[in-house]
């Protein structure tokens, strides 16, 4: 019996003591991609570490203010900039500075490390798969504002604020960039909305609150401003709340006051009928033209889509967890895209 049981406890240990290079593995990539910061308590990260980049993967450059350990994204701006040649939007905004871009940041559903994101994380970990999970800090807004153009930035985040306002200022872009302290939705305008100061992801408007670290901001919905301006590029990156964006712009579109968007497609955090009727709401309600699929991480531009390709878009990126940029126009212009034809399979390798 003795033997038995000192027999079991070894097994035990030696299961723990097994399980020791895994757990070190893990907290290894949580660290690596920046995750584990976002677990421990929104105050803790109050004096993190500041650096400034001098971003010069495209021309112009400007200096960008960010923390220590952030990783730019220059694999995903590599087909973006193809597309910022074809639009040539430094030349725009250098024969008129006064050429509009709007540049919607992840405000709502910003989900950094939340529970949709655990899953995928843990399996990406043990698939050997490689995910970018990236903390954007108006990288475009500011590359815009280094080609001369006016530009509204609309965030909502207190640190990604506090940042972007310190980049603004070290690049001299004050009578350039409009930084709105709002979170674009097709809420009522000044509608106070909830998220967690350690996730970033938006809370339901309840009022159990109280006990948790949070911060509060207010919404903008665009339908209520009698904006005149034409807008030349409209870019919207917030984590799967795109069509919510569009519906607060639906004036602005129906008005043809929007040349060309560039927005993130994110398969989750909104039900799967708001992502499958993003195409055709974007086509039959906005007037978009034509739609075309940015690589990830190549220079290559890919349309323009059919729509067997946005009827299978939805599916394709949410069974994989993908994200990608798309581009689309929305006026009658011709542009010289060289694009290659769309394959999925094909289009992420």
């Amino acid at each position: 019996m003795m033997v038995s049981r000192t027999l079991s406890q070894s097994r035990y240990f030696l299961i723990l003591f097994a399980l020791i290079p895994l757990l070190l593995s893990i907290m290894h990539y949580y660290k690596k991609s920046n995750l584990l910061n976002n677990i421990f308590p929104y105050h803790n990260r109050d004096n993190i570490l500041i650096k400034i980049f001098e971003i010069n993967d495209r021309l112009p450059t400007y200096k960008l203010v960010t923390y220590q350990g952030y990783e730019f994204p220059l694999k995903r701006n590599r087909a973006q900039t193809v597309l910022i040649n074809h639009l040539k939007l430094h030349e725009k905004c250098q024969q008129n500075p006064n050429t509009t871009v709007f540049d919607i940041g992840a405000s709502l559903g910003n989900t950094i490390f939340n529970k949709f994101l655990f899953p995928y994380i843990f399996k990406s970990y043990f698939m050997k798969e490689k995910r970018e999970i990236l903390y954007f800090l108006g990288e475009f807004g500011l590359y815009a504002a280094a080609c001369g153009c006016q530009v509204y930035m609309f965030e909502i985040e207190p640190r990604k604020l506090s940042l972007i306002e310190k980049s603004i200022t070290i690049n001299k872009f004050e009578s350039r960039v409009h930084l709105m302290k709002k979170a674009v939705s097709d809420l009522k305008s000044n509608t106070t909305v909830y998220f967690s100061k350690n996730s970033s992801s938006q809370l339901p408007p309840t009022n159990h609150h109280k006990n948790q670290a949070i911060y509060r901001g207010e919404t903008i919905n665009l339908n209520d401003y009698p904006f005149s301006s034409s807008i030349y590029l409209f870019r919207v990156d917030v984590q799967g709340h795109e069509l919510h964006v569009f519906r607060s712009t639906e004036k602005l579109f129906r008005r043809h006051l929007i040349n060309h968007v560039i927005f993130e497609y994110t398969s989750w955090g909104t039900p799967k009928t708001v992502h499958q009727d993003i195409f055709q709401y974007m086509k039959l309600i906005l007037g978009a033209k034509t739609f075309y699929a940015l690589h990830p991480k190549e220079p290559i531009i890919y349309g323009p889509l059919n729509d067997n390709d946005l009827n299978e878009f939805y599916s394709q990126h949410h069974q994989q967890h993908l994200q990608r940029d798309v581009y689309a126009l929305f006026k009658d212009e011709q542009l010289s895209i060289s694009a290659s034809p769309y394959n999925f399979s094909s289009s992420f390798k």
